[in-house]
């Protein structure tokens, strides 16, 4: 893993929201497109160094590096670190692949709750809270 490359797209504050909300007139499509055309040009020079043999590194430091790019509270168990960097590899083939900006791959948040499931059993739930509120 070229570690300097994942760990600018990890840090970068260029992801496609960042570009429409500076132009919210763009086309999604086209904005994509650019963003990948960069980040293809940058990760094929990366990809060309690994493959020289300039970015191999032992497990440890391949660990600690994959740490760095998450914005993680602690750091997280060494398991968890090597199936995140495997993660992280696949940022050399296409950075915009996944589901959400290369930044957003090891942010950590507090999400809602949402209880997914047929209504009878929601309903259950909900009037099990208000029980036990009110006993």
């Amino acid at each position: 893993m070229d570690s300097s490359y994942i760990l600018n797209l990890c840090s970068s504050t260029q992801s496609i929201a960042a570009e429409l909300a500076k132009d919210p007139s763009q086309e999604v499509l086209k904005v994509v497109k650019r963003l990948r055309k960069q980040c293809i040009q940058v990760s094929s020079k990366a990809r060309s160094s690994v493959e020289n043999g300039k970015g191999s590194r032992g497990e440890r430091d391949r660990l600690d590096r994959s740490a760095e790019c998450g914005k993680f509270p602690a750091r997280p168990s060494d398991l968890f670190l090597k199936i995140y960097a495997d993660v992280l590899q696949t940022l050399h083939s296409d950075p915009l692949a996944n589901t959400v900006s290369p930044s957003l791959i090891g942010s950590s948040g507090v999400i809602p709750l949402t209880i997914v499931s047929v209504i009878p059993d929601i309903m259950r739930h909900y009037a099990d809270h208000i029980c036990n509120e009110l006993i």
